[in-house]
């Protein structure tokens, strides 16, 4: 399946959404701070981006991995 082109922001956003729509996420009440993606060279797998420092993550931050991860398989960064 070929990746979406997708700005710096619809990703944030998405990722974002995606993070405090978590279960323990809401139930925590956690603000969890998503940056904009960087545009990278494409990896092994054809992803073009990363995320650097999330804020706040206390202890979802595996959770914000899995959110991170799905998407840099289904999208790319329109750069």
């Amino acid at each position: 399946m070929a990746r979406q082109m997708k700005s710096a922001e619809q990703i944030r956003d998405e990722v974002h959404r995606r993070v405090h729509a978590i279960r323990e996420v809401r139930e925590d009440g956690d603000q969890i701070g998503i940056p904009l993606p960087t545009a990278n060279e494409p990896d092994d797998t054809g992803c073009n981006w990363s995320m650097g420092h999330i804020r706040n993550p206390g202890s979802h931050m595996n959770a914000v991995e899995r959110v991170v991860k799905a998407l840099q398989a289904a999208w790319n960064l329109n750069v």
